[in-house]
Parts: C-alpha cells; sequence; structure tokens
C-alpha cells in the first residue's frame, strides 16, 4: 500500500479506549464515594455497639443459666440428653444452610489471583458485585444486626422467664428446648467476627476489593472499545479497498516497481584515466 494509516487509526482508537476507561469510572464514582462514607460509619459505629452489646449480653448469660437450671429440675438424665441430641441434630442441619462466618469478601477479592481479558468481562462483573453486595448488605448494616441480634435475644430470654414461671411440668420439654435456642442464638450473638478488629479488616478489604474491582472492569471495558474501533476501521479500510482496486493496483504498482530514468537522464559514467 502507498500509504499505511494504521497508525492514525490506532491513535482514534486509542482514544476511544482511554474515554471508555473514564466513563466506566464515572459511572461508579457516586457509588465508591457513597461506600467510603459507610465504611466510616459503620468502623464507628460497630465499635460502641460492641461494647454496648458486651454488657447486655454478660447479664443475659446469667439468666439463662438460672433458666437451665430451673427447667433441668423438671426432667429426669434421660429426657435431658435425649432433647440435646434432638436439638444438635436440628443445629447440624441448620450449619447445612450457610454458616454466615468469616468475612464474606476473601483475602484475594474473588479475583486477584488471575489474568483477565476482554472475554471475561461479564464473569469479572459478577464477581466485583458479590463483594459490592456484601460489604452493602452485610458488612456496613452489622452495627444495627448486632443490635437487633441483642434485642432478639433479650425478648427470647425474657419470654423465657415469663414462661418458667407460668408452665407445668407436663410443658418441661418445649421449656428446655427454648432454654437451648435461647442459648444458642446467645452464643452466635456476635455473627461473623470473633472482635472489632476482624470487622474492621473485613470491612477494609470490602472497600479495597470493590475499588479494585472497578478499576479492572473500567481497564477492561477501554481494551474491549480499542478492539471494537480497530475491527471499525479494518472493516472501513477492506470496504474502500474493495471497492478501489484498480487505482489501489496502480498506485502499490509504483511502490513496488517505480519507473526507469529516460536514458537522456543518465549521468555518462566517468572515463578511466
Amino acid at each position: 500500500m502507498t500509504c499505511d494509516t494504521g497508525a492514525i487509526d490506532d491513535l482514534q482508537c486509542q482514544a476511544r479506549a482511554v474515554k471508555a476507561e473514564s466513563d466506566t469510572l464515572a459511572e461508579q464514582a457516586e457509588k465508591l464515594n457513597t461506600r467510603r462514607t459507610a465504611f466510616e460509619t459503620a468502623r464507628s459505629e460497630y465499635s460502641t455497639a460492641r461494647d454496648e452489646a458486651a454488657k447486655t449480653v454478660k447479664e443475659l448469660d446469667g439468666k439463662l443459666k438460672d433458666h437451665l437450671t430451673s427447667i433441668k429440675c423438671m426432667l429426669n438424665r434421660d429426657e435431658v440428653e435425649c432433647l440435646d441430641k434432638a436439638f444438635a441434630q436440628v443445629l447440624d442441619c441448620l450449619r447445612e444452610c450457610g454458616d454466615g462466618q468469616g468475612c464474606c469478601v476473601d483475602e484475594n477479592c474473588g479475583f486477584e489471583n488471575q489474568t483477565w481479558i476482554v472475554g471475561q468481562i461479564d464473569d469479572l462483573r459478577t464477581r466485583v458485585e458479590a463483594v459490592e453486595k456484601c460489604f452493602d448488605d452485610v458488612l456496613v448494616k452489622e452495627p444495627s444486626a448486632l443490635q437487633q441480634r441483642v434485642t432478639d435475644v433479650q425478648k427470647l430470654v425474657g419470654d423465657l422467664g415469663d414462661a418458667l414461671k407460668k408452665e407445668s411440668r407436663d410443658g418441661a420439654n418445649r421449656l428446655y428446648a427454648r432454654a437451648r435456642e435461647a442459648r444458642y442464638f446467645l452464643d452466635v450473638i456476635w455473627g461473623r467476627f470473633k472482635d472489632v478488629n476482624e470487622f474492621q479488616d473485613c470491612l477494609c478489604r470490602g472497600l479495597a476489593c470493590s475499588l479494585r474491582g472497578r478499576q479492572l472492569l473500567a481497564q477492561l471495558a477501554g481494551d474491549q472499545e480499542f478492539q471494537r474501533c480497530q475491527q471499525e476501521f479494518r472493516r472501513k479500510r477492506c470496504d474502500w479497498l474493495g471497492k478501489n482496486i484498480v487505482e489501489e493496483t496502480l498506485a502499490t504498482e509504483l511502490v513496488i516497481c517505480p519507473p526507469r530514468r529516460p536514458c537522456g537522464d543518465e549521468q555518462a559514467a566517468p572515463e578511466r584515466t
């Protein structure tokens, strides 16, 4: 070809790729700012909620121990043993539904351990959205969720105490099952995190993974636009060549087979002395 315009096409495609990447990030800017604010709020509120809950949990633990002692007096040893086995089986089934323990964001974010290409955008987006769902629906709501769990256990223990005063010996089995239920919910009241540090580490990881995921998606959006642009210019070039075969053939001939100079224009070779 007389003039390869591919470099110009590449520059235009690069410009479109940069714009696509920038636009993709701009679409998420508001949500990322919202998550940053939620991160700062949740980190502070969780510490407060945890401190307040610790006092209540200690009180509930004492009351529940007293209730269990009173209820066991209504049952013989075999009855207690059988109820414990039955309750253990129920808990085994409950655990199969999902333990809800630990950080819901993987250490590698669920996508940092591999190289992503344009054809995998949908898969990457699914993983990033899973991280953001954990952050939005679980982590930033954990302070209020903890407070609600404390309130729920308070009601269980309070209702159990009221029932214990009214229930006859014939209802001891149900009372014991209710006491075991309250004991279970009190034991898991802290949810996914054994201390404040675990929560804050998970919260921070969720925010960082959301940002990193959106950056990767923006980069792939740019790569995708670059590929789309190149295909578009290639198609245009091919269409043009199909309509200008003769002209391009003659122009190319001049490049690969340049015309010779006329004989009169050639300089005579210098004579030997």
